[in-house]
């Protein structure tokens, strides 16, 4: 089995910081089913700092705030699948990534 992450930056409206993006995501397995409860790390890469840690919704999403313009390590792990480690560049508050691990 495997998970499934998606990434997408964007602004939101809820009196965010203006040098930051909304960064969020869903975690699926192989078949696109949502898997909640998927443990979510996110740090800026290359600097040894802890990690913000969230789980995945019901519905299998998750969200972090960010600043654009930053490279990321970004891992998703969950009992049963294997764990994915991927290192994101966030482009724009517009950047959308898909990120697949297998």
């Amino acid at each position: 089995m495997s998970l499934l992450s998606g990434l997408a930056g964007g602004q939101t409206g809820a009196a965010p910081r203006n040098d930051t993006v909304r960064i969020s995501g869903r975690v699926t397995d192989q078949l696109g089913a949502p898997i909640p409860r998927a443990l979510v790390k996110f740090k800026v890469a290359a600097l040894d700092v802890t990690p913000v840690v969230v789980h995945t919704d019901q519905g299998g999403t998750f969200a972090f705030r960010a600043e654009p313009l930053r490279k990321y390590d970004l891992v998703v792990e969950m009992p049963g699948f294997k764990t994915i480690a991927k290192t994101i560049e966030i482009q724009s508050a517009s950047s959308t990534k898909r990120i697949i691990g297998s």
